[in-house]
């Protein structure tokens, strides 16, 4: 009998084993397909980057704008000489180009020059600057820069400004989606008619006008909020601005199923994620969920957790990430992404520049000469 019962358990503990060691290298090999294949985007989508250095950001019609322009890989920020030409625009008010340029790119450097003639009117303006690679992607990855035009023989003819109490607020879901009966956090960006923040306060509104939640803004009229959602409830934000002036905001759709994801700020430089994934995709979800951070294109983190009642907790170290703004993407088990957050890790170094002036002293309206170093 007690031979019996030994075969029974070693038999039992063979097959726990035997289930665990083809789980873990299901979840290692799958995940490791997930890098491969995102290492393989990041060397045929090469990011390139554009920084275009103007003389200054105010001119007036007649002038001439200057400008310099440097081309940079977009994962490391060091020169890129990739592209020979760059396309120069200055866009009016609707986003439609009044004056164009191309510009001769050598050793991933380029200058030149624009003169904005008296026919442009007065009013705000924007450089952008792009390639034909960059052409390849979003115009978010294209170089944008605000500056103002000011045109001294044309009057401005502006409309009058009406004061309005009218309120434009955003929300945004971390990890991208609010799912049934699972808490999540919302951050809002509330601006006015003038594109201005505006700070308020709110209630977060659910069926029959019950009061979920309040929130207030924490600053530019931006702040997050954090409550549980409920699929099929007509659920909106009610808003009231410091001036007295308000309004309701719709709430962003809530999926029936899905994935939440949430990061917080923990002890000992960690950073806590935790994936909540509805009860109706756990059995489909049991072969877990993978976590992938990468820092302008650069893997940094790679893990994969099983789901242990819904749940499934990651544990990273800051400095694991790297300097400036990373993603952070979870993947479920069919290798598909379904959140993703940016996470922003202030530099540790800072840029020291020093200016070595040729002379000690200089006299009246000399001339003087300096270079710069860092």
């Amino acid at each position: 009998m007690n031979y019996v019962m030994t075969l029974l358990r070693t038999v039992i503990g063979v097959c726990c084993i035997t289930g665990w060691l083809s789980q873990s290298l299901y979840g290692q090999t799958t995940f490791n397909a997930i890098s491969q294949k995102f290492e393989k985007y990041s060397q045929l989508a090469l990011t390139e980057k554009l920084f275009v250095h103007t003389d200054r950001q105010f001119y007036v019609s007649g002038e001439t704008l200057w400008f310099k322009i440097y081309e940079v890989d977009g994962s490391l920020h060091k020169p890129l000489d990739l592209s020979n030409v760059v396309y120069l625009e200055v866009m009016d008010k609707d986003q439609k180009p009044v004056l164009q340029s191309k510009v001769a790119l050598k050793e991933s450097r380029g200058n030149g020059s624009l003169f904005l003639p008296a026919s442009l009117p007065s009013g705000n303006y924007t450089v952008r600057a792009y390639t034909q690679w960059m052409r390849n992607f979003s115009p978010d990855y294209f170089f944008y820069q605000a500056i103002t035009i000011v045109n001294p023989f044309r009057r401005l003819g502006l409309p009058l400004v009406k004061d309005s109490a009218s309120l434009d607020i955003q929300f945004f879901p971390e990890g991208g989606n609010l799912v049934h009966n699972i808490p999540a956090k919302v951050a809002f960006k509330a601006v006015d008619t003038q594109g201005k923040g505006i700070d308020l306060r709110g209630i977060v509104l659910g069926s029959g006008g019950d009061t979920l939640t309040t929130f207030d803004s924490l600053r530019f009229g931006m702040g997050h909020v954090t409550f549980t959602a409920l699929a099929g409830v007509d659920s909106r934000a009610c808003l009231r601005d410091r001036g007295g002036g308000g309004g309701y905001g719709p709430l962003p759709k809530v999926y029936e199923s899905g994935y939440v994801m949430q990061l917080e700020e923990s002890g000992n430089n960690q950073l806590k994620i935790t994936a909540t994934v509805s009860p109706g995709l756990s059995g489909a979800g049991r072969a877990g969920v993978y976590l992938l951070a990468h820092t302008r294109q650069s893997v940094k983190v790679a893990q994969s957790h099983a789901l242990q009642d819904d749940k499934a907790v990651f544990m990273l170290d800051k400095t694991a990430l790297g300097e400036g703004i990373s993603h952070i993407t979870l993947f479920n088990e069919k290798q598909q992404p379904v959140c993703e957050r940016l996470y922003f890790r202030k530099p540790t170094q800072k840029l020291a520049i020093t200016i070595h002036p040729d002379k000690d002293q200089y006299a009246t309206r000399g001339k003087s000469y300096a270079w710069i170093s860092w």
